[in-house]
C-alpha cells in the first residue's frame, strides 16, 4: 500500500512539473546597506583611492539605470531561457553606461537544457558571438531561512557568498542569469549590493516554445576571463 501511494505521489509530481510553464519579469535592485568598502578594501592598494572613488561612484549611476530595465525568463518543463528585454533601449544613455548597466541583471541570453544537461550564456567580445558553457549541477546548500516573494513561500540557499530564494510551489530548476539548478523557481538573487528580484510572474496550462540561441562557437571560462581582462587593460590604459 505503501509502495503504490509512493508511486502515485511521484506520479502526480512529475505531471504537475510537466505542465508547468510561465514568464517572469524580473528587475534589478542595489542593496544600499551593503558596506562598498568592503568591496574595494583590496583595490584601494592597488589602484588608489581616487580611483576607487570613481569605481563606486559609477556603479552607483550603473544600478539607478539597470532599475529602469526588464529582464525576462521563460520556461517550460525542460527549458529556460533568460535574457535582457531588448524592447526597452533608451538611445540617451552613453553606450558604455548602458553596456554598463545592462549587465547588472545578467544580459544574456542565458539558456538552460534539462534533456540535453545544456547550459550556457551567449554574448559578443570584439563583435564575435560566443556561447560559454556553464557547470549542469550548481552546488547550492539549502537552508532554513524562508521568505514570500509575490505570495510564493521561498526558502533561501546559498553558494560561496551568493545567496537566493527559490519557491517549491513552482517545481523547475530555473532562475536568473547563471543560477538555477534547485527544486524550484528561483525568485531573488543576491550577491554583495547586487540584488535581482521577480516582480511579476505568469503561469501557463500549455508548454510555450522555447529556442536554443544557436549564434557563435562554444568556449570555456577560462577564454572569456582572459578575453575581458585584455578588454579592461585596453579601457584603462594598462
Amino acid at each position: 500500500m505503501k509502495k503504490l501511494f509512493l508511486c502515485f505521489s511521484l506520479f502526480m509530481i512529475s505531471l504537475i512539473y510537466a505542465q508547468q510553464s510561465g514568464e517572469v519579469i524580473y528587475k534589478v535592485k542595489q542593496d544600499k546597506s551593503y558596506n562598498k568598502a568592503d568591496i574595494f578594501a583590496n583595490l584601494k592598494k592597488q589602484i588608489g583611492e581616487d580611483m576607487v572613488k570613481r569605481i563606486i561612484r559609477e556603479t552607483d549611476q550603473n544600478y539607478q539605470l539597470a532599475q529602469d530595465f526588464d529582464y525576462i525568463l521563460r520556461f517550460n518543463a525542460t527549458q529556460s531561457l533568460y535574457q535582457w528585454d531588448e524592447s526597452m533601449p533608451d538611445e540617451t544613455i552613453p553606450k558604455s553606461k548602458f553596456l554598463s548597466a545592462v549587465t547588472l541583471g545578467g544580459k544574456g541570453p542565458y539558456y538552460r537544457d534539462l534533456k540535453k544537461k545544456l547550459f550556457f550564456e551567449q554574448f559578443k567580445i570584439s563583435g564575435v558571438y560566443k556561447r560559454m558553457k556553464y557547470p549542469y549541477k550548481a552546488k547550492w546548500q539549502i537552508t532554513k531561512e524562508t521568505d514570500t516573494i509575490l505570495g510564493y513561500p521561498v526558502i533561501k540557499a546559498v553558494a560561496g557568498e551568493t545567496s537566493v530564494w527559490f519557491t517549491p510551489h513552482i517545481p523547475v530548476p530555473f532562475g536568473p542569469a547563471k543560477y538555477a539548478g534547485l527544486p524550484g523557481l528561483i525568485l531573488k538573487f543576491q550577491y554583495h549590493g547586487r540584488v535581482i528580484v521577480a516582480e511579476k510572474i505568469k503561469l501557463f496550462k500549455k508548454a510555450i516554445r522555447i529556442k536554443m540561441p544557436d549564434k557563435g562557437d562554444f568556449t570555456t571560462e577560462s577564454a572569456v576571463i582572459k578575453a575581458y581582462q585584455k578588454a579592461d587593460a585596453k579601457r584603462w590604459g594598462n
